[in-house]
């Protein structure tokens, strides 16, 4: 059972946000599953109606349904995209560390340290938590 799944680059150039956004629904299932934890269970759940709800939002403001507007090149860039990535960042890496804190302390830090340049940290955190297990650490 694979609860990631790669998601192709959209025009917007967001990958990682939306591999993110797809990947951490499944991710918090089968960790709640394997845990045995209910609140992350229906975490998951909750989480993939709300990017069912957003997409489907999304998918009316593109191609043609979305006002024309015209922005000078002197007008900044809204900075809305980076406080929204900033949020979703900030919501992968509490999940990161929550489900950090849940391991045995002895694998605690090694995991830390593998995963801290991560760009995907959810991801860099489900190899390790596998290599770990096939190791006997975990």
């Amino acid at each position: 059972m694979h609860a990631f799944r790669e998601t192709p680059t959209n025009d917007t150039g967001s990958k990682h946000l939306d591999a993110i956004s797809h990947m951490l629904p499944g991710a918090l299932k089968t960790l709640g599953e394997e845990r045995g934890k209910k609140d992350l269970i229906e975490a998951a759940a909750a989480l993939k109606k709300a990017v069912q709800q957003f997409e489907t939002a999304k998918a009316g403001t593109e191609v043609g349904y979305a006002p024309k507007t015209t922005r000078k090149s002197s007008e900044p860039k809204s900075t809305e995209t980076d406080s929204t990535h900033s949020a979703q960042r900030a919501l992968a890496d509490k999940v990161v560390n929550d489900i950090i804190n849940t391991l045995p302390e002895k694998v605690r830090g090694k995991i830390r340290n593998k995963i801290a340049k991560a760009g995907n940290k959810l991801l860099a955190l489900k190899i390790e938590m596998d290599n770990l297990k096939r190791t006997g650490e975990l």
